[in-house]
């Protein structure tokens, strides 16, 4: 076998052995999945065209754009968009969008390719989860506990409110009311995890302020020997309100009948008095 032989033959044991298909344009259809460990990749709908995907053990790849899930469970992952050339994305721009379905778990989604050291948006069904900067490699990561078939979309975004990043902290104004009253003096408690993570005292308003970060949270509040108790979910600042349920006051007890007799005793008692001073002074 000559040397430019054995060259051919090695280069596609090893393309083989690394899954990889690599094409100038291969299309795959809604059809089509690719499995990796637990998790199934299909197309969302209609076709995809892709120059390059790679298939490894734990992770794939689609034309450089790469998903390194870790999840307890099962997870379906459905690709929508994928952006042709990130370092080409404009402000606001779709660079990737995909669907993710599981049972339940927290999974961890690493996407990489992206461009470096650029800020990105990241929403779920529409709302913000939170901003990351791609590292030096172009790899953003993130988390996700709360599941059915969620819609993951990246933007490509230079700016961000609050304070940007992923850690960034969102104001949650909680008013606390009685009936329709603010209720002043109330400890509010807020719990991540069955952990409580801040307590505050609602002001003469009502009004307490949480610096959160993005996720779910408990809040609970206790009044006399009633208790609130209500989920909130932090994406961006948001105003809440809660209230108590005014009581209504006990209804006036009737009268016991030994009372009412003692009444009426004593109306006798005066009047007889009044009559005996009435007839000695006739």
């Amino acid at each position: 076998m000559t040397i430019y032989k054995k060259i051919i033959l090695l280069s596609f044991l090893l393309v083989f052995a690394f899954n990889k298909v690599s094409a100038d344009d291969v299309i795959f259809d809604p059809d089509t999945t690719f499995g990796v460990g637990n998790q199934n990749y299909t197309i969302e709908s209609g076709t995809v065209p892709f120059s390059q995907v790679i298939i490894n053990d734990s992770w794939v790849c689609f034309n450089g754009t790469g998903f390194n899930i870790t999840s307890s469970n099962p997870i379906n992952i459905s690709l929508v968009e994928i952006h042709e050339n990130y370092n080409n994305a404009i402000e606001e721009e779709v660079v990737l969008d995909f669907y993710a379905e599981t049972t339940a778990g927290n999974v961890t989604l690493a996407i990489s390719g992206l461009k470096a050291n650029q800020q990105y948006r990241v929403l779920r069904n529409h709302h913000v989860m939170g901003y990351l900067v791609a590292n030096s490699s172009g790899c953003i990561k993130f988390n996700n506990s709360v599941w059915s078939k969620n819609r993951f979309r990246i933007i490509h975004q230079s700016t961000a409110p609050g304070s940007g990043g992923w850690g960034s902290k969102w104001i949650a104004q909680i008013k606390i009311l009685y009936g329709t009253t603010p209720l002043a003096g109330a400890l509010v408690r807020v719990y991540q995890n069955e952990q409580m993570v801040d307590s505050k005292i609602t002001n003469t308003g009502g009004i307490v302020n949480f610096e959160l970060g993005v996720g779910h949270y408990n809040i609970i509040c206790e009044h006399e020997n009633e208790t609130i108790e209500e989920p909130i979910e932090i994406t961006e600042n948001t105003d809440y309100s809660f209230s108590f349920v005014e009581s209504e006051p006990p209804p006036d007890e009737p009268k016991k009948q030994d009372d009412f007799n003692l009444e009426i005793f004593a109306l006798v008692v005066v009047a007889i008095v009044v009559l005996l001073l009435f007839s000695k002074k006739v």
